[in-house]
């Protein structure tokens, strides 16, 4: 089994579908971890993660505190901070 190396942290599905449909159409091969709380987020910091997509309106775990916790675990993980209220394309 491939070792995830982007990390989706949405907590809405319809949210999740866009950005995925999105990501599907570059040419770059990504294994995907979706996580929608905090328990799975801290769970999945260590396991190789190259980058994490954040949406900026979950609910859960603002984005505010997801970067936080990489701060005090010292991580180095891009951060990349996405709206996922946006028109996908037709």
């Amino acid at each position: 089994m491939a070792v995830p190396n982007l990390l989706l942290l949405c907590d809405s599905a319809q949210k999740s579908e866009k950005i995925l449909s999105l990501l599907r159409e570059t040419e770059f091969t990504f294994v995907i971890e979706q996580i929608t709380n905090e328990k799975d987020y801290l769970n999945c910091l260590n396991s190789g993660i190259k980058f994490i997509l954040a949406d900026y309106q979950h609910q859960e775990l603002d984005i505010f505190q997801a970067s936080q916790i990489l701060q005090e675990n010292k991580l180095e993980i891009p951060f990349i901070v996405i709206n996922g209220s946006y028109n996908a394309r037709d």
